[in-house]
């Protein structure tokens, strides 16, 4: 996609843009900020604007984001001209965009000229994976101008294969750029963080989640600011909740609480309760594989947040028309036997400080297993 599609973010887009043009990108990034605002989405942009075969100089009146215009938090009165971007037309930006799609469906990118390392179905990048990508970064790519390297969820490398990458950071290659996508970037190791400058993303403003779903998703205006609401700031989330595909969140937590109701004092039984919430799950609707992201694992914890309030209506013998999860009624009366009304208070208290520990960026399998012991 090319810059002056792009939806939000304004300032650094423009800062990009400029590194590009002006021949001073950093041979390594690190694209840091919340899930679902657009880190991945700019990271594939610059791929296609240091690949282009015609790109377009300057780009005027640039405009990206209705909660941008005007906007007084970078000074600026209204639009500027971005000095380079992709012509979005070009052979090489057509086979980007196909391998950006099929890598966002789980499948290979299949380019040279653009690697997508992602978490494996444990949610860890190995070294292995590491090793792959940079015996290719040896090398200029066989399809196009550069190549770039994006690994996304970089919090999910682990050690050894962190060290692996420290190495080809500290001597990079003159054809390759690296850019680390991650919304935990305190979880990779200071000499990485040192050799890669950071750009911090904040939540998109509500116009621009509106913006980014009615103009590339398609959505009537009125579901899109519904759910524009719903999303602090994520178009991923606002995504979720048109899509209404929160089974894999349900069945998780639906899980995990009948695992954890029946283990009593049983430590090992309770662990194994927080793996049902760490679980892959099918994600058909999303055409998703592999291990829950961050923002599954969040999903999953307001899922069971509803869950356990639909339980304190049950235990209390409260008004069934209440229920949130009517059509689950008779899984919430089995779990029931298990959960008195004290037992349903410290529930609810614990998912609520779980849930504020993942957005604190404590890991995903600590949570767990810390939620599992409390139920």
């Amino acid at each position: 996609m090319p810059f002056r599609d792009l939806v939000g973010h304004r300032h650094l887009v423009e800062l990009i843009a400029r590194a590009v043009a002006r021949g001073t990108l950093p041979p390594s990034l690190i694209l840091a900020g919340p899930d679902g605002v657009g880190k991945l989405t700019i990271a594939c942009a610059v791929a296609e604007v240091v690949n282009c075969l015609d790109p377009v100089r300057p780009v005027p009146d640039l405009f990206v984001g209705e909660g941008e215009r005007g906007s007084a938090q970078d000074g600026r009165d209204g639009p500027t001209a971005l000095e380079i971007d992709a012509c979005g037309a070009c052979r090489s930006c057509r086979r980007l965009r196909r391998g950006v799609d099929a890598a966002r469906r789980g499948d290979d990118a299949a380019l040279d000229c653009l690697r997508i390392v992602q978490p494996d179905e444990r949610g860890s990048i190995k070294i292995d994976r590491v090793r792959e990508v940079i015996a290719a970064a040896a090398y200029r790519p066989f399809d196009g101008r550069r190549r770039v390297v994006i690994v996304e969820g970089a919090e999910a490398l682990e050690t050894g294969a962190q060290n692996a990458l420290l190495k080809v950071l500290e001597e990079p290659p003159s054809g390759t750029v690296f850019v680390l996508v991650t919304a935990q970037p305190d979880s990779l190791l200071a000499t990485i963080r040192s050799r890669c400058p950071r750009l911090r993303f904040g939540p998109l403003a509500t116009g621009d989640v509106v913006e980014a779903l009615v103009r590339h998703g398609g959505h009537p205006p009125a579901q899109a600011r519904v759910a524009a609401a719903l999303a602090d700031g994520s178009v991923g989330r606002a995504l979720r909740h048109l899509a209404g595909d929160l089974t894999d969140a349900r069945d998780a937590a639906v899980d995990m609480l009948r695992t954890a109701a029946g283990a009593g004092d049983d430590v090992h039984r309770r662990l194994a309760a927080a793996q049902e919430l760490l679980a892959k799950g099918q994600g058909q609707a999303r055409g998703k594989r592999g291990a829950p992201t961050r923002l599954d694992v969040a999903e999953r914890l307001e899922a069971m947040a509803s869950l356990v309030r639909d339980l304190g209506v049950v235990v209390t013998r409260a008004d069934a028309r209440r229920l949130a999860n009517a059509d689950l009624a008779p899984d919430l009366a089995r779990l029931a036997k298990a959960f008195d009304d004290r037992r349903v208070g410290r529930a609810f208290d614990a998912v609520g400080r779980a849930a504020f520990a993942l957005e604190r960026n404590v890991g995903h399998k600590t949570v767990a297993d810390w939620l599992a012991l409390q139920l």
